[in-house]
């Protein structure tokens, strides 16, 4: 009888170990995704803040209300899958010109921040933010994450995954919910 209990008891404890080891892994699952986590970014349906970061040559400073919607991209100059989202990005802003603003707002070195304004061109605005207080305005802690904002400043939507089709969806959100000036068509994102 001895055995039967003791065999029993290490059977509940493997089965609590594969439970919270399918629970671990959903949430990895979901992290990968992009699923919003309720912590990290600006809360949807309310202001964005407004960015204090410095503009790098070039690029003049994000403020007020805009005339096109706006997909800002949290980013650092030391995090891999930033570095891997920059060319993303820059693709992105020089496709989609017509229909979204595209600010990259990114902590680090000025002169490697200098170095992503030059990659991306004209076609998307570059601040450094240094000390991260932007950011933590923002409330980011994870990156990249890209966040959608309407033309009246109220945030949309946010991803903390940056593909093609991610900041296309976010892009089309925007412009669906009336935050844009351009008429409300399918996009082309990818």
């Amino acid at each position: 009888m001895f055995w039967l209990g003791y065999s029993f008891l290490w059977m509940l404890v493997l089965l609590q170990a594969v439970v919270v080891a399918m629970l671990i892994r959903n949430h990895a699952l979901l992290a990968r995704a992009g699923v919003h986590m309720p912590s990290q970014g600006p809360r949807v349906g309310e202001t964005a803040p407004d960015f204090t970061g410095m503009a790098i040559e070039g690029h003049s400073r994000v403020q007020g209300s805009r005339a096109l919607p706006m997909v800002a991209v949290f980013m650092t100059d030391r995090c891999e899958p930033c570095l891997n989202a920059l060319s993303v990005v820059a693709k992105f802003a020089q496709r989609h010109t017509d229909v979204v603003e595209v600010v990259l707002c990114c902590q680090g070195e000025k002169d490697r921040v200098a170095g992503f304004a030059k990659e991306l061109g004209a076609d998307a605005r570059v601040l450094l933010d240094r000390g991260g207080k932007t950011a933590a305005d923002w409330n980011v802690s994870q990156y990249p994450l890209a966040v959608g904002v309407d033309t009246r400043q109220i945030v949309r939507g946010m991803t903390l995954r940056i593909g093609l089709a991610e900041l296309g969806e976010l892009t089309t959100s925007l412009l669906e919910e009336g935050g844009g000036s351009a008429p409300c068509r399918p996009l082309a994102f990818g």
